[in-house]
């Protein structure tokens, strides 16, 4: 094969690419969204609530979409290799400087920089880089390496549980920093330079233009207030269902079919965007956010909790798989990298709204029960807002931009 053959959109290294996204994205979000197996382990070493505790989870995920905008800045002027590198080492060093630990004020930035920094140089950059490297099958190339969360919130939680029954958490902990910062060593050295950047307007002036149009308020809004919902059954869901006589092991399963349900949008539904287009997919999603808050109200069963996570599942992985191809088919190529960091930053307001919150609402009334009514007034907002794209039409594309991607 010729060089130039080997560097063209959709050759066999774009799928290379695809593939080390996919592998970073598993083992970055396998971590944060499996966090729940710590909280009572590592708040028994640490002498720290449960509350307490669920601090890190808000201070990772926050921090993590709060850093994508610098990210995905630095991956568009120095690419996302170098970017990604750096979240490796960031990776195994905070995992690593957490295991050793002796309080919890030492674990709480170890933790929250090493694995929310590492996030933001890993997300972005290589979802980015996926776009630039496909012309073809953009959509499903995305929905490949986004399905990388879902994978790894699945295979995550039974093997960190095993992990920490057999080794402890701090043991555990450092064989996930050692390990994980290597794979995503590995992840970074395959990403390969795109064989044509888009390069954006210097000094972000391009991108403060995109951000205030409607289109780019009503993508991120509707992002922040669906994600509410996830948050909230990703912390709460498994005490609420352990409430009402489900086992704990059982009622921790909930959370994982989340991910492991949310696999089947980020394929299906890029491959099916190609056709359909993203934004008209990325509407289905948040209507099913809403319609399976509907759902929660109805589950009492473990049965009917298990048919609400895997709609819930599918919906959230709708929304924040299809968000990159929305953003390209909005917005064009040009700054994508930068314009996707302020995006998701949406879900970071979401974790930091969200769950604290249903907190209150739980801790006024005792009730779990009242926290499904809160997710499904904000499933509501998030429905609007997304419904409300199409009363816009995309922003006209810079004519580089247009020849680049031609």
């Amino acid at each position: 094969m010729s060089n130039s053959r080997a560097t063209a959109p959709d050759s066999l290294r774009a799928w290379i690419v695809s593939c080390a996204a996919f592998l970073a994205c598993s083992i970055a979000h396998g971590f944060l969204y499996t966090f729940g197996v710590f909280l009572k382990p590592m708040g028994s070493g640490l002498a720290a609530s449960h509350a307490v505790m669920a601090i890190l989870f808000s201070f990772m995920s926050v921090l993590f979409y709060l850093l994508t905008p610098v990210a995905g800045e630095l991956a568009d002027h120095i690419g996302a290799r170098k970017v990604m590198l750096a979240g490796a080492l960031l990776f195994a060093v905070g995992l690593v400087g957490t295991a050793r630990a002796g309080s919890y004020l030492v674990a709480l930035p170890s933790l929250g920089i090493g694995v929310g920094g590492t996030l933001a140089c890993v997300y972005v950059p290589a979802i980015a880089a996926v776009g630039e490297w496909f012309k073809k099958y953009r959509d499903l190339a995305l929905g490949i390496a986004l399905s990388g969360i879902g994978v790894g919130t699945l295979v995550a939680a039974p093997l960190n549980a095993w992990l920490i029954r057999a080794y402890g958490w701090r043991s555990t902990l450092m064989i996930l920093g050692i390990s994980g910062g290597l794979l995503l060593l590995v992840s970074a050295v395959l990403m390969f330079r795109p064989p044509v950047k888009v390069e954006g307007t210097k000094g972000g002036r391009a991108v403060w233009a995109k951000v205030r149009t409607p289109q780019f308020w009503l993508v991120y809004l509707s992002r922040m207030f669906t994600a509410i919902p996830v948050f909230i059954a990703m912390i709460y869901l498994p005490a609420l269902a352990e409430k009402e006589d489900v086992g704990s092991v059982s009622a921790a399963a909930l959370v994982g079919y989340i991910g492991g349900a949310s696999i089947v949008s980020r394929l299906g539904l890029n491959a099916l965007a190609e056709k359909l287009g993203a934004t008209l997919l990325f509407q289905f999603s948040c209507v099913c956010i809403g319609a399976a808050c509907v759902l929660w109200i109805f589950a009492y069963s473990y049965l009917t909790l298990v048919f609400f996570v895997v709609v819930l599942g599918i919906a959230y992985g709708g929304v924040a798989s299809l968000t990159p191809a929305v953003a390209i088919e909005i917005f064009g190529l040009e700054n994508i990298g930068e314009l996707l960091g302020l995006l998701l930053t949406s879900f970071g307001v979401a974790a930091a709204i969200g769950p604290p919150a249903a907190g209150v609402l739980v801790d006024r009334s005792h009730n779990y029960r009242d926290i499904v009514w809160l997710a499904l007034a904000a499933s509501v907002l998030g429905l609007i807002s997304g419904l409300a794209l199409s009363k816009f039409r995309p922003v006209p594309k810079p004519e580089s931009t247009e020849q680049a991607v031609a």
